[in-house]
């Protein structure tokens, strides 16, 4: 009975719409259109489906855009607007029954967006001209019902038809991403645009194509990247991610010259891209191109950061996007330890990474041409075009504020000099916090390149073997093209700096909790003061230990040829060679040099998951995975933990020791607050 009287009820209100619109009569129409809101308004699924088989209210909502459309003074009319708000209550916004939505082909987003003009007139209702409340709107109708068809495998060609036919209207591309960045229109219609913009790049070639190219676009899905809405994330991450291909590359080349965009969309889609390979690894054997791509897209990060910030990454002017992406990037260099990846290639992607560095930066001066070479070599691996890969090598030579005064007291000194100057030149250049969070990237860097080292001496692995050089595509297998002469002194040198850089760090900690000892009868401070201290006999040691490897320019272990690849007994001799210098204990070493650091000094640093072996790539960065509110650690607040696996894993490797600690402080400085 009730339905019935629905059915009265809406014949009554079309019928004077149609008069309306016969007459040529906005406001009529825009009345007759809140009648029908107010009638469909509370009914059920099954209610809206017969209306929309049976009422011939989609031929009639059509005249109400034909004529919106051809009208000269119709943009003042609300009639459009009504007509879509009206579409959406009855075929989207999540409001119909899934059964009612994809089933068979009389299911409502069908009997919508099949109807002939339809999904013309709701892209024309995406112009700047029309109102937000219409555009917001249409993109409600179309975002739900595409997504409605996607989501079945029956009607999948449907959605691909209607998102190539949306696309070859005029301007409809360019809409969708003003409406994207637009601040004009609610939450919730912007979060519609993000799926729709990846429909289009998912079903349209053409479209996918002119915004890869298109820095705006680049831009509003970035802005997408950083919503409070996970699915936001993570549908903006898929756009980009299907865009490039998984080439950060070419990704990078559209970024513009924003930092922040830059940094946020090579971390999303290095991410996204990493974890669809990680997926398909177990169904292929070691050492095959899928698992090999992951330390590949690590060396791809370095080289797209020395290319665009060479000069914020020297003078320690790291963005929270930048420490995200370096700390991505060496998550992707050891995500196949153990099982898939030569470990050799895993500690090379590792090594280029530490390049970037800034505390480890000013090594780059002593490494001389050899620096030049390696940027090069890994920038080729990745298909980083020819003429860019010398621009790469220059620059990575050049990322020190205080070159000239290094140069010039000589770059034959010995390790411990060197040490004290960086360790000068690193307090002079940086605030404690900022010094304390490079810190931590030293840390997991080492904490990364030890657990490699330790993978090389247990499951040995030729580093490179001839391929066709001619290939740049990103899904080839990573290679090495420059002939390493002294494959462990490139290694040592670039961990000897990450080593080095670490040493005022660690000071400034000790004497700090030195002071606090002694104004303190608590047992915590002592006990800090000791594990610093051996933080800093462990140091000391491993930075005499490298130093004895470092390559130096002039030395005939600096130059190397270009000529060609390795063959397969050039890379196994290097490979030998790297074993015999570089032994299991080093690499021991700096893992627990690494997860000191990341665990004394991590206090106050919230931009990751403070645990140094953490491997989960969720989420769109690295702050979005620590961001919410049950990620921090329960006792000191100081800390934040993706999860119960690293929160476990951080307390056996030393939280536990400091946490009480880190609360002591944290009261410590409430009261002092609360006494100013």
């Amino acid at each position: 009975m009730q339905r019935q009287q629905l059915a009265r009820a809406v014949a009554q209100h079309l019928q004077r719409l149609q008069r309306s619109i016969n007459r040529g009569n906005p406001a009529s129409q825009a009345q007759a259109l809140e009648d029908l809101l107010l009638s469909v308004d509370g009914a059920d699924a099954a209610a809206k489906l017969h209306i929309l088989q049976q009422s011939g209210i989609l031929v009639t909502l059509k005249q109400v855009f034909d004529e919106f459309t051809a009208a000269t003074a119709g943009s003042n009319s609300r009639a459009p607007g009504l007509a879509a708000l009206l579409l959406a209550m009855l075929a989207g916004a999540g409001q119909l029954a899934v059964e009612h939505i994809t089933a068979q082909p009389g299911g409502a987003a069908q009997l919508v967006l099949q109807q002939p003009g339809i999904v013309a007139a709701l892209a024309d209702l995406l112009q700047p001209q029309h109102s937000p409340q219409a555009q917001s709107a249409a993109l409600v109708v179309l975002s739900d019902t595409v997504g409605a068809l996607a989501a079945d495998l029956g009607t999948r060609p449907a959605a691909e038809q209607v998102v190539q036919q949306a696309a070859r209207q005029p301007g409809f591309a360019e809409n969708e991403v003003r409406l994207l960045s637009s601040a004009r229109h609610a939450r919730q219609a912007r979060s519609r645009a993000v799926p729709l913009l990846f429909f289009l790049v998912r079903y349209d070639s053409a479209t996918c194509r002119q915004l890869l190219e298109w820095p705006a676009a680049i831009a509003a899905l970035a802005s997408a990247l950083d919503s409070k809405d996970s699915e936001d994330r993570r549908v903006a991450a898929e756009a980009l991610t299907q865009m490039s291909k998984g080439d950060l590359w070419a990704l990078a080349a559209s970024c513009g010259t924003d930092a922040n965009t830059y940094a946020a969309v090579l971390e999303a889609t290095a991410r996204k891209w990493a974890t669809e390979m990680s997926g398909l690894l177990p169904g292929e054997a070691a050492g095959g191109p899928i698992g090999v791509q992951l330390s590949a897209l690590a060396t791809c990060v370095a080289a797209a950061l020395l290319k665009q910030q060479p000069r914020a990454l020297a003078q320690r002017q790291l963005l929270p996007e930048q420490w995200g992406l370096l700390s991505t990037g060496l998550k992707l260099a050891t995500a196949g330890l153990g099982s898939w990846i030569a470990p050799a290639q895993a500690l090379l992607a590792i090594v280029m990474l530490c390049d970037t560095l800034p505390g480890a930066k000013l090594v780059a001066l002593i490494r001389g041409p050899q620096a030049a070479a390696a940027a090069a070599a890994a920038a080729a691996a990745h298909g980083v075009p020819q003429a860019s890969r010398a621009e790469l090598g220059s620059r990575s030579l050049d990322c020190s504020p205080s070159a000239a005064a290094a140069s010039s007291s000589g770059g034959g000194s010995s390790s411990n000099t060197a040490g004290t100057s960086a360790g000068a030149a690193a307090s002079r250049a940086a605030t404690g916090g900022a010094d304390m969070g490079i810190s931590l990237l030293l840390g997991r860097a080492l904490h990364a390149a030890g657990r490699a080292l330790l993978q090389v001496h247990e499951q040995p692995g030729i580093i490179a073997a001839p391929t066709d050089s001619s290939s740049s595509s990103s899904t080839e297998p990573w290679r090495v093209e420059q002939e390493y002469q002294n494959l462990s002194g490139v290694v040592a040198t670039t961990l000897w700096g990450c080593v080095t850089a670490l040493k005022p760090a660690l000071q400034e900690a000790a004497a700090g909790s030195a002071t606090a000892g002694s104004s303190s009868s608590s047992s915590h401070p002592a006990a800090l003061q000791r594990s610093l201290n051996d933080l800093l006999q462990l140091q000391q040691e491993l930075q005499t230990t490298l130093g004895r490897y470092v390559v130096r320019p002039g030395s005939s272990s600096s130059s190397s040829s270009s000529s060609g690849s390795f063959s397969e007994a050039q890379a196994a001799a290097a490979e030998s060679q790297l074993r015999a210098q570089l032994t299991a204990n080093v690499g021991r070493q700096m893992v627990t040099l690494g997860s000191g650091v990341c665990v004394q000094l991590a206090a106050g640093q919230h931009w990751c998951c403070a645990n140094p072996g953490c491997t989960s790539l969720a989420d769109a960065s690295e702050r979005q995975l620590v961001a919410g509110p049950g990620t921090v650690c329960s006792a000191c607040r100081s800390v934040r933990l993706c999860g119960p696996a690293c929160n476990k894993a951080y307390w056996k490797a030393g939280h536990r020791q400091v946490c009480a600690l880190f609360k002591q402080r944290n009261n410590q400085g409430q009261a002092a607050e609360q006494q100013q």
